[in-house]
C-alpha cells in the first residue's frame, strides 16, 4: 500500500484559497495540520478552549477531512510568530517496490518470471 510523502513548498499557498495543507516549521520533522485563509496561517484547533474561529473545513483542501472531523467545526487559531519559518506540503504517493515491480509485469515492462529471468546474466557480469 502507498504512503504519503510531502514535497515542502517554501511559498505561500496560492493567495485567496484557502484551505487546509500539512506543514512544518522550518527544517523541523514534527508535521501537524494548519489552516491557510489566502494571507496567513491558523493552527488547527477541535476545541475553543485555548481561541479560535470557529470553522468549517475547506472544500479542496489537500487534506482530505479525517473521518472524525466529519459533521464537527474547527477551530482555527491565529499564529502570530514564525509565519514565515511554516512550510507546506504537496502530497504525493510512495509506492513500495513489490507494488513497483506488479505495476512493470502489468504494464508489460517487465516479465512474469522476472525472478529467475535475469539470474544467468547476472552470473555472468559477476553481479
Amino acid at each position: 500500500m502507498p504512503k504519503i510523502e510531502y514535497l515542502w513548498q517554501l511559498t505561500d499557498p496560492p493567495a485567496g484559497i484557502p484551505g487546509v495543507h500539512m506543514t512544518k516549521r522550518g527544517t523541523k520533522k514534527y508535521q501537524t495540520l494548519r489552516y491557510w485563509d489566502g494571507a496567513r496561517w491558523f493552527s488547527v484547533e477541535i476545541s475553543d478552549k485555548r481561541g479560535g474561529i470557529p470553522t468549517q473545513w475547506p472544500v479542496g483542501a489537500t487534506v482530505p477531512r479525517m473521518k472524525w472531523m466529519c459533521g464537527r467545526t474547527f477551530y482555527a487559531r491565529a499564529i502570530h510568530a514564525g509565519q514565515e519559518k511554516i512550510l507546506w506540503g504537496i502530497p504525493q504517493k510512495v509506492y513500495e517496490p513489490k507494488e513497483v515491480l506488479k505495476y512493470l509485469v502489468h504494464r508489460g515492462d517487465m516479465p512474469a518470471n522476472w525472478k529467475t529471468a535475469f539470474q544467468d546474466e547476472m552470473r555472468r557480469d559477476n553481479w
